[in-house]
């Protein structure tokens, strides 16, 4: 039968790669609109004009530091902010300063809003920039060429009272294929050990094992990261202007002062200055000059991480002090970023309103050390040859030593992974043993000072709550001891905090444990300079599973949770993700279960998030257990569109695989709460199917009543794995799973799934809910006329594998084809968009920057000749 099928596929493929390359414009959308949009306080407004607009086009006419190039870019959009009375918009074009573009705006349905279009123009450099439009919450732009317009984006909110922080780091662009993981915690740590809190990170490209840390970072809250993908195969220092200026609107309003300083520059501090003597130095200054060593680095970093010795002797500023004389030659500045009008790579280059007094620093106060390489390869490499008078110099001895031990706690938190030992794992997994390597554990052998600036508390944040609501429920929970034996597993996990959500009551906290459900443990709560707040800690405890429930306190901004026994170091707090929504935000989202294992998932992802959009879902959350860095550019991709959040879960075990994957349901669930009205409780291989014309609100409203709809499920035979790579439209087509995989059983109840409310919903399991907040059991089951759930279940080696030849008699069946049709459109699109990169061909390169480093190498530009 199966090599029939397969046949049948041929005729099938072929019609489909024909209609691909149709034109995109005869698609329609099918997304059922469910609710009109709540528009938000800050977001009802309308504003005529963009501030400075005449400074804008002075500035532009003038042509300063203009610097045109790559002219056949593409237009691509990398983030919008919005700020009190305008909108950014940046872009990758690096070719259109000071031509026309047209602002469009769209409502939170990613419906333009009609009358709404404004004509304005790049500048400065590939900024545009927009007036404000009444309930607007995502950005497109249109040359008005004929071509279609990016898809719009969301806003980055900026609107503040005053800033956030009182200086931040613009961290110059991450790419390249040196190792950065070690690198990246010596920067952070530097910086914070002289009183940064707050970092602005652009990557380029990064793999997989360096960004851990970065991840680690983000958690914490340190760090916010823009991904940068363009069109072409390589993102490198002739893309670096784009990191400067979108650091730019990134830090305005957001920060009073930006650092501008690159990955391999520290800023060091002399005779017992502080960050804020020195942005005190001159209380008019609008920018400060900062003179920089160079410190000869003739080694690369390591690979990665295998102990604390090996880590200590890799650090860049123990290993690498041979230093040149301090100088002002390719100096750094540090900027007022509210008044800032256009940066360059060392320097200001315009600011608003006549507001510039620029002071050099005195290199007795602070300068700049620059670990820059001896690569004959690259720009400028033989720089050391032309300098004179190296000197042997190194960090303050305190201060190293705090450093040193600052990034071993970090690196260690993060590398030092451990196996996990069988003992550990619950007695009711044991069942499953029968399944080899299924447990991938072993059996053991034998048996800072604190910051002047002050924390502005938002309205949301003036708020102290002594009690959990729903403690009723979780106080009978605690007495009956309703734990569910399936889940008390991991027995040695560590407490790690994996996110906390602020909603308009209490905070849930989700963590890494799976087996300490009731037990008590502390909420701890910080402020924005991440200071405890004295007396405020609460008794809580684990409820439901690896969750912890905590009252608000006053001006929090950070939480972490204590264990009280005397032997373990509480964890560092992580910062709250906001929840106080008037209603949910979404109608209805996904809870993708957690993204793990060796097959390549590019392709998945992207039919996933298309098949669920063209049935109305516009907002997916995702938990990432590894993934790599091919796979990980398209789920970015989603990221920039705002479509779908990523939480990513590291713990100390070498690998997370299934038996995490209650950890990922329950994050999912507190994350979703008081944000998306219902959820969708599915796994990566499963597809909500809606039939005879039902709509998704057709099944949202089947029972107003209920808080659960259970879904049948069908299965359908997946007996190959995905591509490892995009080559082509035909090649994308042939292996999209719903083409492919189409030996289906009957639909049936075993292994049924969800959709839930998830405020009303206590505690969820894989296939239905546990515990809910109502004493009414109000759970509905949706006929399979209406809609049920297409699980394409692999027929590899692992858990219930087998389960092909168990299960009954297989048939053919596929996807509705206009439905079918629509999908392909959409997942080439995205997937084109992504992967289908080109070279940069050398004649697209501004000749100035040709002709002046072309005598290096043209392996410096990675740029091809055209045929």
């Amino acid at each position: 039968m199966w090599k029939r099928f397969q046949l049948c596929l041929v005729p099938s493929v072929l019609a489909l790669v024909l209609f691909a390359f149709h034109d995109f414009q005869q698609l329609f959308s099918d997304s059922t609109e469910i609710d009109a949009c709540y528009i938000d306080d800050w977001n009802r407004i309308t504003t005529e004009d963009i501030p400075h607009s005449e400074e804008n086009r002075l500035f532009a006419n003038e042509g300063l530091r203009k610097m045109l190039t790559l002219f056949d870019g593409q237009l691509r959009l990398v983030n919008s902010f919005v700020y009190p009375d305008h909108i950014a918009v940046t872009t990758t074009v690096q070719h259109s300063e000071n031509t026309n573009i047209t602002c469009v705006y769209f409502d939170c349905k990613r419906k333009e809003i009609p009358d709404t279009r404004f004509k304005s123009r790049y500048y400065p450099y590939n900024i545009v920039y927009c007036p404000r439009r009444y309930g607007a919450k995502y950005m497109s732009l249109d040359l008005e060429d004929g071509n279609e317009i990016p898809e719009p984006i969301p806003m980055i909110f900026r609107i503040y009272r005053k800033p956030i922080h009182d200086v931040s780091v613009c961290v110059g662009p991450i790419y390249g294929d040196e190792p950065k993981w070690l690198g990246i915690a010596e920067y952070f740590e530097h910086y914070k050990l002289i009183g940064i809190k707050h970092f602005y990170f652009t990557v380029f490209n990064i793999n997989e094992y360096d960004r851990k840390i970065l991840n680690d970072y983000i958690r914490l809250g340190e760090v916010e990261v823009t991904q940068l993908d363009t069109e072409y195969e390589n993102e490198n220092w002739q893309f670096h202007m784009i990191q400067q200026s979108e650091c730019l609107q990134r830090a305005k309003f957001h920060s009073k002062w930006v650092i501008n300083a690159d990955f391999d520059e520290r800023l060091v501090l002399r005779n017992n200055k502080t960050i804020e003597d020195l942005l005190n130095y001159d209380k008019k200054a609008t920018e400060y000059i900062l003179p920089v060593a160079r410190v000869l680095k003739n080694e690369t970093m390591p690979q990665k991480y295998i102990n604390s010795s090996q880590t200590e002797k890799e650090m860049q500023f123990i290993k690498h002090n041979l230093t040149s004389p301090v100088t002002f030659k390719s100096s750094k500045p540090i900027y007022r970023s509210d008044i800032a009008a256009k940066i360059y790579y060392h320097s200001v280059v315009r600011n608003y309103g006549n507001q510039t007094l620029v002071k050099k620093v005195d290199p007795e106060i602070a300068y700049l050390r620059h670990y820059r390489t001896n690569d004959g390869n690259g720009i400028n490499s033989r720089w050391h040859r032309h300098l004179a008078g190296f000197a042997v110099t190194n960090l303050n001895t305190e201060f190293s030593r705090k450093l040193v031990k600052n990034i071993l706690k970090r690196v260690e938190y993060v590398y030092k992974e451990r196996v996990m030992y069988c003992d550990e794992i619950g007695k009711a997994f044991e069942k499953y043993k029968k399944f080899k390597n299924s447990y991938d554990c072993i059996v053991r052998n034998g048996d800072s000072d604190s910051d002047d600036f002050q924390c502005y508390i938002d309205e949301w944040n003036r708020k102290t709550t002594y009690e959990i609501p729903n403690s009723e429920f979780h106080e009978k929970w605690a007495r009956e001891n309703l734990t569910d034996p399936r889940l008390d597993n991991i027995f040695g996990a560590q407490l790690r905090l994996v996110n906390s959500f602020v909603y308009e009551d209490y905070i849930a906290v989700t963590t890494t444990v799976q087996h300490s459900e009731y037990d008590n443990i502390t909420c701890v709560y910080f402020d924005c300079n991440r200071e405890e707040i004295p007396n405020s800690r609460f008794l809580s405890k684990y409820l439901p599973y690896n969750i912890v429930f905590c009252p608000r306190r006053y001006g929090a901004k950070h939480i972490s949770l204590d264990l009280e026994d005397g032997n373990s170091e509480m964890p560092e707090p992580i910062p709250m993700i906001y929840r106080i929504y008037k209603k949910p935000v979404h109608e209805v989202s996904v809870c993708v279960g957690p993204i793990y294992g060796n097959e390549s998932k590019w392709l998945g992802i992207a039919e996933y998030i298309e098949h669920y959009k063209l049935i109305g879902v516009k907002h997916f959350y995702f938990t990432v257990f590894d993934i790599n860095e091919y796979d990980r550019k398209i789920l970015n991709d989603y990221i920039r569109l705002g479509e779908i959040e990523v939480t990513q879960l590291d713990t100390e075990y070498k690998k997370e695989d299934w038996q995490f994957h209650m950890i990922q349901i329950n994050e999912c669930h507190m994350r979703a709460r008081f944000h998306s009205k219902w959820v969708i409780n599915v796994d990566f291989d499963e597809r909500l199917i809606l039939k005879n014309n039902n709509t998704i609100q057709d099944v949202l409203n089947f029972d107003k009543t209920a808080i659960e709809l259970r879904l049948a499920l069908e299965r359908v035979l997946k007996n190959e794995s995905m591509p490892e790579k995009y080559i082509s439209n035909f090649q994308t087509i042939r292996d999209m799973q719903f083409i492919k995989h189409n030996l289906t059983l009957d639909v049936n109840w075993y292994n049924k799934k969800i959709i839930y409310k998830p405020d009303k919903m206590a505690q969820v399991f894989y296939h239905h809910g546990i515990r809910r907040y109502t004493e009414q059991f109000l759970a509905r089951k949706i006929s399979p006329e209406i809609a049920y759930f297409r699980h394409y279940r692999t027929d590899s080696k692992g858990i219930n594998s087998g389960w092909q030849n168990e299960s009954g008699k297989f048939k053919e069946t596929a996807l509705e084809e206009e439905f079918s049709r629509k999908l392909v459109k959409n997942i080439l699109k995205r997937v084109e968009y992504v992967y289908n990169e080109r070279k940069l061909f050398c004649d697209e390169i501004a000749p100035k920057y040709f002709n002046t480093y072309v005598k290096f190498s043209k392996d410096v530009f990675n740029c091809i000749d055209r045929q």
